[in-house]
């Protein structure tokens, strides 16, 4: 490991204790929004075993397997022409991750601030999110 790996690890730690309301905040809506998302939509688009680990992730809050279950189905999405809250849902969680992991060698405080208001902003604007969370 090097120092700057070290220092990023150091630094995310810290931006998540220092910001650790807002951080829950963002994680719980994007974690609702991934709910949402499988069972709206993903649950006729994924592949059965797909789905079951999808779901087991978002009920255990395992966003990073969540993430890594539905970012491998982008296509699928595309052809059921479901991609705009798959997408807001991918985006939202890529810069969650940004914003609280050390992957990235020279990520400052104010570029983590950024990526945690971007993941709040991937899910405010698709308004699907919010026909999917109303009653039909």
């Amino acid at each position: 490991m090097t120092l700057l790996s070290t220092y990023q690890e150091i630094q995310a730690q810290h931006f998540v204790e220092s910001n650790h309301a807002e951080v829950d905040r963002v994680r719980q809506a994007i974690m609702q929004a991934g709910n949402l998302l499988l069972n709206n939509i993903g649950k006729s688009v994924l592949p059965p075993e797909d789905l079951t680990v999808a779901t087991k992730a978002q009920a255990q809050g395992d966003m990073l397997k969540l993430f890594g279950v539905l970012r491998q189905q982008a296509a699928l999405f595309v052809i059921a022409k479901c991609s705009g809250p798959y997408w807001a849902w991918i985006d939202a969680a890529g810069a969650f991750f940004d914003a609280t992991g050390s992957q990235w060698r020279y990520l400052t405080l104010e570029r983590r601030r950024f990526a945690l208001c971007d993941a709040k902003e991937s899910l405010i604007l698709p308004p699907i999110f919010v026909a999917l969370s109303s009653p039909v």
